[in-house]
């Protein structure tokens, strides 16, 4: 059955290659309220994690979704305050131009 739901959102110019493997890589995680001081002192110090480390995701942990536990959660349970839900729900088209 066709999902007569589904949904595109044309972009008015293409993502860039950083902002698109933001995204992707914020889709592929579980979005979870951090403590973004101290995630530089687990990783990368120079790296902007935003608020509540609303920007933050380990490529090393796609295969468990970003779900691995570490000191840095503050709330398993809840996203960081600028993001509606644990999970994002636009992916990238892979031209990048697009969001399905």
């Amino acid at each position: 059955m066709k999902d007569e739901y589904k949904k595109e959102l044309a972009l008015n110019k293409c993502l860039d290659n950083e902002t698109y493997a933001l995204i992707t890589g914020l889709v592929r995680t579980r979005r979870m309220k951090r403590d973004a001081d101290m995630l530089h002192l687990q990783g990368d110090d120079e790296a902007n994690y935003g608020v509540e480390g609303e920007f933050y995701f380990d490529p090393n942990d796609f295969s468990n979704k970003g779900q691995t536990i570490d000191d840095s959660i503050l709330n398993y349970n809840t996203p960081p305050g600028c993001q509606p839900d644990l999970w994002l729900f636009w992916i990238p088209a892979n031209n990048g131009c697009s969001l399905i």
